[in-house]
């Protein structure tokens, strides 16, 4: 009986454990979510141009729900569940399921992630040290002798919160780096695409 007890701990122990560690580790980014999600954010941009109340709706929607205006770690979700009350939502949805996801919200978890894998690369590419300049900039408002302290602290404050955002947003896991890696040039175009004629774009 002490050994029956003894093995179903066990066996509970481990069944906690993977299910904690579901929760802890999303699964790998696979190629072709990344394709869908590349192939699909072109469609949702042009899709948005039909909409010239979008930047007004953010800015209340913030308001209303006392939400800070900085920019969010998770930029793809957050910016989702900002526009469940807009008609766009539904147009959305079947825009992601068109492209194999479950519906636009497993869409903007993609995204966060290819998103964050994608600015990763690009500052690793141009080999900047935000940390360095962040604080060079922080002296300065230090040294600044025509600011009161006041000021300063609130222009200080701004600036460590928009850190904190960048650091999130480029210190992706390496796996997710890795799988993003091979489609930078794709979402290079995406991410300018007023810039690119469509014959440019291959997804």
């Amino acid at each position: 009986m002490k050994t029956c007890f003894s093995v179903k701990c066990l066996i509970a122990g481990f069944v906690l454990m993977f299910a904690l560690v579901g929760t802890v580790f999303a699964a790998p980014l696979r190629d072709a979510d990344i394709k869908n999600f590349i192939s699909s954010l072109k469609e949702i941009q042009t899709l948005e141009e039909e909409y010239d109340d979008l930047d007004q709706y953010y800015e209340d929607e913030a308001f209303d729900s006392g939400k800070s205006a900085e920019m969010p770690d998770n930029i793809m979700s957050d910016s989702i569940a900002r526009l469940k009350g807009h008609e766009i939502y539904g147009r959305m949805q079947g825009i992601a399921r068109s492209h194999g996801f479950r519906n636009v919200e497993q869409w903007a978890k993609v995204g966060d992630r290819v998103l964050r894998a994608f600015f990763t690369i690009t500052f690793e590419e141009e080999d900047r040290d935000i940390k360095a300049e962040m604080e060079r900039s922080l002296r300065e408002i230090d040294e600044n002798p025509y600011m009161t302290d006041e000021q300063k602290q609130e222009i200080k404050q701004m600036m460590q919160n928009t850190m904190a955002s960048v650091e999130y947003m480029t210190g992706a896991p390496a796996e997710d780096v890795r799988a993003v890696r091979p489609h930078m040039d794709a979402l290079r175009q995406v991410m300018e695409y007023d810039d690119y004629d469509d014959d440019d774009y291959d997804y």
